[in-house]
């Protein structure tokens, strides 16, 4: 089953794909790598990840490691192992990021299409005014099934924070930084067959300031 995993990782070594909680990783990216790189290989498949637009590893920041993924403009994104998450099955999807300016859009979650152009069947906003939305879609048509919104986090710029969205089998939660901020119950990811279907786990960028997000250490769990 998986969990909320914030409860820390090994001091300098991020999200690891072992113990209780990892033994249940399906997709585990540090985005490690030399700068400027457009590259990055998933840990657990050895699926290498596609970078579109100006995506690319930079090694001036990052969580753990030695680079993150940094976008900044509306065609960057990244996408990569595809996996199918469905009926009621628990998941957690989660990575560490970080906004020079907080008047920008990151986004990650799963997408047909390997991309933001994509069906959007789980998508978590940390948005420009300093909330976070959850938007549960049908696989086939793109409706909501379900979207909540958190209150203003409280969030400074040039600051690393832990995001996580995760369905426990009852609720969807979003989670920032070990607080939970979203907590939406009575929704059957099931019956809409909400991700059904295989996606790729994708993160980038909406809207804002170029060059302003840094995304690191993505995991996916079940």
């Amino acid at each position: 089953m998986a969990i909320y995993s914030h409860y820390r990782p090994q001091a300098g070594v991020g999200l690891a794909n072992s113990g209780t909680f990892g033994g249940n990783t399906i997709s585990l990216i540090h985005f490690d790598g030399i700068d400027a790189a457009t590259i990055s290989t998933d840990e657990i498949s050895g699926i290498a990840w596609t970078f579109e637009g100006l995506a690319q590893l930079d090694t001036a920041q990052l969580k753990f490691g030695t680079s993150s993924l940094l976008v900044g403009d509306t065609t960057d994104f990244a996408f990569g192992e595809t996996i199918s998450l469905t009926g009621a099955n628990p998941w957690t999807i989660e990575c560490f990021a970080r906004k020079s300016v907080l008047a920008t859009v990151l986004t990650f979650g799963l997408y047909t299409a390997g991309g933001l152009g994509g069906i959007r069947r789980c998508r978590v906003l940390w948005n420009d005014d300093d909330t976070m939305n959850l938007a549960i879609r049908n696989a086939s048509n793109e409706s909501v099934i379900a979207s909540s919104s958190s209150g203003t986090l409280g969030a400074a710029a040039n600051t690393w924070y832990h995001l996580v969205a995760l369905y426990d089998g009852l609720t969807f939660q979003v989670y920032f930084d070990g607080s939970r901020v979203i907590n939406d119950a009575g929704v059957d990811p099931g019956a809409g067959q909400t991700m059904g279907n295989p996606s790729s786990v994708t993160a980038g960028f909406t809207s804002g300031i170029a060059n302003s997000i840094w995304i690191d250490e993505m995991r996916v769990s079940r």
